[in-house]
This record gives C-alpha cells, sequence and structure tokens, in this order.
C-alpha cells in the first residue's frame, strides 16, 4: 500500500490583474472625506485572506461589515458583531486592519471638503441653480480622491466603490451620489467575496475626516489619535476647495 501524501495547496493560476482601487466615503462635523484603497496586482485574494484570519483571531464573524461610524460608537457597536470590543480594541483593529494592507503593498489616498468653505448653491455648465447638501460633497470628495491618486499611481487599474444609489439633483438631472465615479471608465463589480475590501477605503475615508478635525479643533481629544494613524498609514491626503470661476465685466 502506498503511503500516504501530504495535501498540497494548488498554485494560484497565473492571470493578469491591474491594480485594484477601492473607494469610499465618510464625515466628521463638517469635514466630508473620500478615501482610496490602492492594491498592486494580485494583491487582492491575499488581502482577502489576512481580513478573515484578523476576524478569526478576534473572534469576528469573517462576514461582520468593518465600518468605522458603526465601531467607534459604543451604542452601535453593541448591536454590532463587534459587541465584546472595548474601545481599545476596536482602535488596535483598525490599526492591524490597516498595516495588513501595508504589508500587502497597499497605498492610502484621501480627499477632504470644509463644508463651511462651499457654496450652498451651484450650477454644471449652462444648467439651472441647484442646492448643495452632503450628498452632493461627498461624490465630489471621493472624485477628488480618484484624482489624487492618480496623480501618484497614474490611470491604469480598476476601480470599485460602495455605491449610494440615492439620486440627488445636479441641476441638468437627478443623478447618484457617486455618479461621476459610476461612470469612470475604470469601473468594475467587484466578485461577492472581495467586497469585504471596500471596507477598508472606508477606514482611509474616516481616519482622514477625523485627522481633519483633530486640527481643527486642538480640544476633540476623542480624535487626536488619528492624526497618528494617518502618519502611520501614509495616506496622501488633499484638500479639495472650491474655486469660482472668474466673471467678466
Amino acid at each position: 500500500m502506498a503511503a500516504p501524501t501530504t495535501p498540497t495547496e494548488l498554485p494560484r493560476p497565473l492571470l493578469f490583474e491591474r491594480p485594484l482601487a477601492l473607494c469610499d466615503e465618510s464625515k466628521a462635523e463638517q469635514f466630508v472625506t473620500g478615501g482610496i484603497l490602492w492594491l498592486p496586482p494580485i494583491a487582492r485574494e491575499d488581502a482577502r485572506r489576512a481580513l478573515i484570519r484578523l476576524k478569526a483571531s478576534r473572534d469576528v464573524p469573517i462576514d461582520a461589515k468593518i465600518h468605522c461610524r458603526t465601531l467607534f460608537s459604543g451604542d452601535a457597536r453593541r448591536r454590532s458583531p463587534f459587541a465584546h470590543f472595548e474601545p481599545a480594541d476596536v482602535y488596535s483593529f483598525v490599526e492591524e486592519c490597516a498595516k495588513l494592507m501595508l504589508n500587502l503593498g497597499g497605498l492610502w489616498f484621501s480627499a477632504w471638503i470644509d463644508q463651511t468653505r462651499y457654496p450652498r448653491q451651484l450650477k454644471l455648465v449652462d444648467g439651472p441653480l441647484f442646492d448643495v447638501n452632503e450628498k452632493h460633497l461627498t461624490g465630489l470628495a471621493c472624485f477628488a480622491a480618484i484624482v489624487n491618486m492618480q496623480h501618484h499611481q497614474g490611470a491604469t487599474y480598476e476601480l470599485a466603490f460602495d455605491p449610494d444609489r440615492t439620486k440627488i439633483d445636479w441641476g441638468l438631472a437627478r443623478l447618484q451620489a457617486a455618479h461621476f465615479a459610476r461612470v469612470h471608465s475604470n469601473a468594475i463589480e467587484l466578485r461577492s467575496d472581495h467586497v469585504c475590501l471596500l471596507d477598508m477605503a472606508d477606514i482611509c475615508a474616516y481616519a482622514t475626516a477625523q485627522a481633519i478635525l483633530a486640527a481643527n479643533s486642538k480640544l476633540n481629544k476623542k480624535t487626536a489619535r488619528f492624526v497618528d494613524l494617518v502618519k502611520a498609514m501614509n495616506i496622501r491626503a488633499s484638500e479639495f476647495r472650491y474655486h469660482p470661476r472668474d466673471v467678466g465685466p
């Protein structure tokens, strides 16, 4: 009788993949942000497995969504799969998520908008005026984050984002807040088992928003630690400002 053989993992097929850019949004008081995790080719499956292992090590269901506004809110967290986490556990968990992505060659980019510096009405081209609300600005912040990423990493990538399907008035038409990302030539729909990677973009957007808030509100001690997290993640952040078009005489 032949000796039993040790099972071996089959090698992965060598498929061509472009880098993957994952985009999501967040806010902190008047600051609206778009955040991006850029993953190099052939890293998305390793990233998924790394998150599964991390969740298992912290007794978190593998299908639990990592949404920072839930994790860092005590009441919301207690109604979530992270109910057994103490506040310190939450921060260390998010920090470990970021480290895992960095170890895989991930890069972080973001853009932010101060709502108080933005006009309350705008118009596109020669369309009618429309009221600007938070959803308009989150769409613009995500678009600005994409431009920021492309400035550093070029235009060869696939883009995935967490869509907000609510339609809002853009003057010329009612479109989804994320319309400009949805019609992006690089936009794709993620495989169902890779959708969890969008949670990493949420971490980027949330950390940026909290760090910007900390920089503008020295008395808010709860947000101060996110300044260190943004530095550790090496998030390349930029402000998206409104520049009025010159009006002739």
